[in-house]
């Protein structure tokens, strides 16, 4: 199952990524305006903590494509 994964996963180019990140978004973006609840949580979060999780997901991937060789 694993290595199935891995095949079909190194088929993706990056066009392919791109999209899986525009659908991601648009659901997220789907759940939070579907649901008065999750938007008020959302909108009392501090911006910053959003930032820093992106910052902390973006790290590893970020050095493996540019930094390491």
């Amino acid at each position: 199952m694993c290595m199935d994964f891995k095949n079909m996963v190194k088929k993706l180019d990056f066009v392919d990524v791109g999209l899986i990140k525009i659908s991601v978004l648009a659901f997220t973006l789907g759940i939070v305006s579907y649901s008065p609840d999750f938007t008020v949580w959302v909108q009392s979060v501090n911006p910053m903590l959003f930032f820093a999780i992106f910052v902390l997901a973006v790290a590893r991937p970020f050095y493996r494509a540019w930094i390491k060789k």
